[in-house]
């Protein structure tokens, strides 16, 4: 069961960045992030209300993930900006170096690290700088490569820290809740703001895309928690196979196309990423 949860997890997870990827395309990046942020609330409220309050619910806990959503609703603003000028097939790989970042804020916080999660993340930091200076033999349509990088860069901090928090508190809370309260923060911090001030907007052609945005990102997280009951290790390494699946929709949904370099790069990249979800559940 652990390779169904894993691989569902991967899969819905490259749903989400595929699916935001073609919702950018009709409606403003911070629009598709207020309203991913609200579907993803209509779907974890009625868990969060079936499991009930949780016994080790605090104001810290609350102030907490509170902190999580904002960095969460920061994340896919500069994720969804950079697919707005780059390649899904170059950004997402990027992105997926969250993980990295989630294992980097532990080192700095006196967490020991093991001599193979730092070679880990010198080996995912040059996969990153390769795929990104690579020359590109088809660049596509307002395609803005080193912008695109740097805004993943920026989403991969901001995601990443919202996984090092969620850490911290999804041992003591139901996931129904570790999921619910960001996202409460989230819809706070943007959609509200956007409603406000008029400038929210929605298309019919935007709809399906940011409600399967929605819907696959909180079934990503339910089904990662699902598999890492049976095996940490299995359910992570699976899980960051998202970046390989987004690589080939880049390529087989939207006709991306890549150099050998740029390709050797996203290799470096996936590989270490997957190696560090190996070396950082054991």
């Amino acid at each position: 069961m652990v390779l169904i949860y894993g691989l569902c997890t991967a899969l819905m997870w490259a749903n989400s960045n595929l699916s935001s990827a073609r919702a950018i395309r009709h409606i403003p990046q911070y629009s598709v992030v207020a309203w991913v942020t609200l579907v993803g609330l209509l779907v974890t409220i009625p868990f969060a209300v079936a499991s009930g309050v949780p016994a080790g619910l605090t104001a810290a806990t609350l102030a907490g993930l509170a902190l999580v959503g904002v960095c969460v609703v920061l994340g896919l603003v500069f994720l969804y900006g950079a697919f707005r000028v780059g390649k899904i097939s170059l950004v997402a790989p990027i992105v997926a170096t969250e993980g990295a970042v989630a294992a980097t804020l532990s080192a700095l916080l006196g967490e020991p690290v093991k001599p193979i999660t730092a070679v880990l993340l010198l080996v995912i930091a040059g996969g990153v700088v390769l795929s990104t200076f690579a020359p590109d033999p088809a660049p596509v349509e307002h395609e803005e490569p080193m912008k695109a990088a740097l805004l993943a860069l920026a989403a991969a901090f901001f995601l990443g820290t919202g996984v090092f928090l969620t850490g911290r508190f999804s041992s003591e809370l139901p996931m129904s809740w570790v999921l619910m309260v960001p996202r409460i923060a989230g819809c706070i911090v943007l959609f509200v703001p956007l409603l406000i001030s008029r400038q929210l907007r929605l298309n019919r052609q935007a709809v399906p895309f940011v409600s399967a945005t929605g819907v696959s990102e909180v079934v990503g997280y339910f089904t990662l928690g699902l598999g890492s009951r049976i095996s940490i290790a299995i359910a992570a390494v699976l899980a960051s196979q998202a970046a390989t699946f987004t690589v080939l929709g880049g390529r087989f949904l939207f006709g991306e196309r890549l150099g050998r370099l740029q390709i050797l790069g996203i290799v470096v990249v996936i590989a270490g990423v997957s190696g560090l979800a190996i070396a950082g559940s054991h």
